[in-house]
């Protein structure tokens, strides 16, 4: 692309003009534009007719012919000069020279509404906002025509806190905070320089006089080599898109099958908007955003993200976000089909990306997400609460760094659907958290060889259908999963078993009912009213139960359940009679003293604490014995088996008290080692230490973990196998405190060891140089890093040092 430099084409003797004019008169020229409609020969010429053929002749208008001046104090009011010359030059090329041109009232605006291209000498060619403090911020530029090219200028917007208040350019819209206001289709803009907007420093879309915008419109727009700084730094009311500080570099508002390309944006509010609503959509290609910033004072305002995405059908490639104060990208529900190829966000302090729209997306580097504290905020948000997200599409995604809470993180109830592939998935918390609405998602990383994940958190899931796990052999006592194979295969079960081998029961237990077998069912008498059959023999010294008979002598013997006794009733000494004692009046007085079937409110003596014999144990015993009175129990080694087939039952350890809260007490080697606490107070799991006072970690109900002490990585903290290097730092001395011409710049250095030239610098002064000034930072050589502090305008930068963090 060609720059204009000067006025080369007047810079000969003025009589190469005069010569020219004659040449002219004497042909009897028609001029196309200007105040004099047609030249005669011997005609005297005013000095709007003389500059009117100069352009003629040289195909150019140079603004100094009709007033325009330079003054970088703005003690001129270039407003009507430079009307004089669009006006004058409309048709042609209007150049500017180097110098600040300064516009001095509120409704200073330059209104391009006819066929004209303007040019400067590049960034040293400054158009500058300077109307009253206090008054309605209107753009510097509002460009109305079709075909226009504007290029190789600056321009700043000069907002400051609180020196402008909301807009009336538009109505009440704030789209009249626009620096420079682009509403004619087929513009073209190149090499331009803005700082300072109001609202976004260049803003695309056509209004109608109440500001509204006109959906689609303009349209076949292309923006490329654009430097934005500081835009959205006005004060804006919550009438109008407030409270507080938020605008963009660029922002296309309503513009569609437009190009931006090789756009660069420092420390805006916003780096760029493709905002919502009205049909906006264009291809990116290659745009940068560096820092931008938050709104300290309304942080929630929308301010600080890298890229805003809020209509379709847009693409995005080579964009990069550098170290946004929020979130990387956010593309918005209405969104959905936005395309990505080649994004990468830096150190965000919050979300790489926040999607509440599908997108389709290729390339996709976070790195150093939730940079603002560990566990805060995840890589990759998948927010359903606006609406489903679907078809969700992102291929290559790398994830590096040790701060995000989650690799993927799934929020609302809507459907998520879509592939996810990406390297090893990691969090702080856990690697992602998907609920049951994120079933249609499939997540594809190095970690499973291509093949399909389902979305179960691996944390507490929730699965469903038939769930499958390997079978464990018989015998196994782990924490492995026990399938219904394994349990079947490992106890019989309680109806009907059928044993193998041979078995064994503990001494003194019993097995209900009788022995059988498939072959011999009567092998065995039934407990229950057996009938014997030959020589029935007992043990020496043993009794059977109940009383002896037989078909020919039913009486020979008193029954022993209900006799009746007659005569003289003697028994041994130091024997017993077993059953009950009776009379004819009280029949159930006395309970037999085996098995006894009792009834109402039975009681017993209640047994010591810690009693473990054939006592009967009383409900106050047993509860003891479960909360301990209060303290918990001594146990040996052991453990406690759910038997029941539901896998339900739990051991639960209540306090009365909130004070200390429910907690198990665990001391090695008998106590000579100090003890630590697991306890459960007010809703937070924590281990605590010897004194039972103060939390050494805690874990909230919300997953967040806090631990008093270090996090320390034995061997270094690495990413899928890469090792994360930190943030090396260091401070230049006092750079700037003297005068810098326009464009020219000033530098420091500081001595970081381990830096190189391949790295990426952020620089940040201690103290505001002040308006009208950038700076830069990066490595000059290794272990050396310059910082170049430069003057869009003439001025002098406040002496400062300057904060350096190099990226290894």
């Amino acid at each position: 692309m060609q720059r204009h430099e000067g006025n080369r084409g007047v810079k000969n003797p003025i009589r190469t003009f005069i010569i020219g004019v004659v040449a002219l008169l004497a042909l009897g020229c028609s001029p196309a534009f200007g105040q004099v409609s047609q030249f005669v020969p011997g005609q005297v010429l005013t000095a709007a007719g003389l500059n009117q053929a100069l352009g003629n002749v040289f195909g150019k208008v140079d603004a100094r012919w009709y007033g325009v001046s330079s003054d970088p104090t703005c003690a001129k009011d270039n407003t009507s000069p430079i009307r004089l010359a669009v006006t004058a030059a409309a048709g042609s090329e209007l150049v500017f020279p180097t110098g600040t041109f300064c516009l001095n009232t509120a409704t200073s605006t330059i209104l391009i509404s006819s066929q004209i291209e303007i040019s400067g000498q590049g960034r040293n060619t400054v158009f500058k906002w300077n109307a009253p403090s206090g008054s309605a911020i209107a753009p510097i530029f509002d460009v109305t025509a079709a075909g226009i090219t504007m290029h190789d200028f600056a321009f700043d917007h000069n907002a400051q806190a609180g020196n402008y208040v909301d807009s009336t350019y538009f109505g009440t819209d704030p789209w009249g905070g626009v620096a420079f206001s682009i509403q004619g289709d087929k513009f073209t803009g190149y090499n331009l320089y803005g700082a300072n907007g109001f609202d976004n420093c260049i803003g695309i879309s056509k209004r109608t006089s109440s500001g509204a915008a006109v959906a689609g419109s303009p349209q076949h727009f292309l923006l490329h080599d654009i430097n934005t700084t500081n835009c959205g730094t006005g004060i804006h009311s919550a009438a109008q898109g407030g409270p507080g500080k938020i605008g963009a570099g660029i922002d296309n508002g309503s513009g569609s099958a437009g190009v931006i390309s090789n756009v660069v944006d420092n420390q805006s509010y916003i780096g760029f908007i493709s905002d919502i609503g009205a049909g906006a959509y264009a291809q990116w290609n290659n745009a940068t955003a560096f820092y931008t910033k938050i709104d300290s004072s309304n942080p929630t305002n929308g301010s600080g993200y890298g890229l805003y995405v809020g209509a379709p059908m847009s693409s995005f490639t080579n964009v990069t976000i550098v170290a946004p104060a929020g979130t990387g990208v956010w593309n918005d529900n209405p969104a959905a089909g936005t395309n990505f190829n080649n994004l990468t966000v830096y150190i965000p302090q919050k979300n790489c990306l926040w999607l509440k729209g599908a997108i389709t997306a290729n390339n996709v580097t976070c790195n150093q997400s939730s940079f603002s504290g560990s566990n805060g905020y995840a890589d990759v948000l998948l927010d359903s609460t606006a609406g489903s997200i679907s078809p969700l599409q992102i291929s290559n995604l790398n994830i590096s760094g040790a701060l995000h809470s989650y690799s993927v993180q799934a929020t609302g109830s809507n459907p998520i659907n879509g592939v996810i592939s990406s390297n090893a998935l990691t969090g702080v918390t856990a690697p992602t958290s998907l609920g049951s609405n994120a079933a249609g998602l499939s997540l594809i990383g190095t970690s499973t060889t291509g093949v399909s994940i389902s979305a179960a958190q691996l944390t507490s899931p929730t699965l469903t259908g038939t769930p499958t796990a390997p079978t464990a052999s018989v015998g196994t006592s782990s924490t492995q999963v026990a399938t219904t194979q394994f349990v079947a295969a490992s106890y019989a079960p309680l109806a009907s078993p059928t044993f193998t081998g041979t078995v064994t029961i503990p001494s003194g237990a019993s097995i209900a009912g009788y022995l059988t077998s498939a072959s011999a069912s009567s092998t065995y008498a039934p407990l229950a009213s057996p009938t014997f059959t030959g020589t029935v023999t007992i043990p020496s010294g043993a009794s059977i139960a109940g009383y002896l008979t037989s078909a020919a002598a039913s009486s020979t013997y008193a029954p022993l359940a209900s006799p009746t006794f007659t005569g003289t009733v003697t028994i041994p000494s130091g024997a017993s009679i077993a059953g009950y004692l009776t009379s004819a009046s009280a029949a159930s007085t006395y309970a037999p003293l085996a098995s006894p079937a009792l009834t109402g409110t039975p009681t017993a003596p209640t047994a010591t604490a810690g009693t473990n014999t054939t006592q009967v144990a009383t409900t106050a015993f047993a509860n003891s014995a479960v909360t301990g009175g209060g303290n918990a129990g001594n146990f040996t080694t052991g453990s406690f088996t759910d038997s029941s087939t539901s896998n339900t039952q739990q051991v639960t350890i209540s306090a009365t008290s909130d004070t200390l809260g429910a907690s198990i007490k665990m001391t090695g080697n008998g106590g000579t080692t100090p003890s630590k606490y697991v306890r459960v107070q007010s809703g937070n799991f924590a281990v605590v230490n010897n004194a039972n006072t103060a939390a050494i970690l805690s874990l909230t109900d919300a997953g967040a973990l806090t631990t008093t002490g270090a996090v320390n990585g034995q061997g270094g903290v690495q990413s899928n196998g890469v090792t994360i290097n930190p943030v090396l730092t260091g401070t230049t001395a006092s750079i700037g405190g003297s005068s810098l011409a326009a464009g020219a710049c000033t530098s420091g250095t500081a001595s970081i060891s381990g830096s190189t030239t391949s790295m990426a610098v952020a620089a940040s002064p201690v103290t505001y140089p002040g308006d009208g000034f950038w700076w830069e930072g990066y490595v000059s050589a290794a272990g050396t890093v310059t910082v170049k502090v430069c003057a869009v305008a003439a001025g002098t930068p406040t002496a400062s040092a300057y904060n350096v963090r190099v990226l290894q």
